[in-house]
């Protein structure tokens, strides 16, 4: 962490693309900050723009998607699919880096599975490969 402008940076993408502040000045709810922009928009002249409804909303869903990203055993399906029952809603239409709602994350069975900007990601720890009910596998990481 440090200070800068009266913000906190708290958060560095793990390749340097981007980091996130929070402000940390006044009585007004925090704000979430980043330039995470800047990989989309070339002309952007905003150093850091407001990203969510509130810290919490991008926690969430960054925590889950690290969570997601750190299993063991990660795969992509082909296309999303209906999720076999029963499947647990655990965070819908979280907000990220993307200015909108990106990110929704199910639980089925041992498998956690996200639906993150379109594209499915599922994550296990045990031994056994999920369901075919998720759809195609493509593995991008077995451990």
């Amino acid at each position: 962490m440090r200070a800068s402008d009266g913000s906190v940076e708290f958060l560095s993408e793990n390749q340097d693309s981007w980091t996130c502040r929070v402000t940390a000045a006044g009585p007004a709810a925090p704000v979430v900050l980043s330039n995470a922009h800047w990989m989309w928009d070339d002309g952007s002249e905003d150093e850091y723009t407001p990203l969510t409804p509130s810290p919490e909303q991008f926690l969430t869903s960054f925590v889950l998607q690290e969570t997601v990203f750190g299993c063991r055993n990660l795969a992509t399906t082909d296309e999303p699919v209906a999720l076999p029952a029963p499947s647990i809603p655990l965070w819908l239409d979280g907000w990220y880096v993307f200015e909108e709602p990106s990110h929704s994350f199910w639980s089925v069975g041992s498998t956690l599975v996200a639906d993150i900007s379109g594209t499915r990601w599922v994550g296990w720890n045990g031994p056994d490969t999920p369901s075919a009910e998720l759809g195609r596998l493509h593995m991008i990481r077995s451990q």
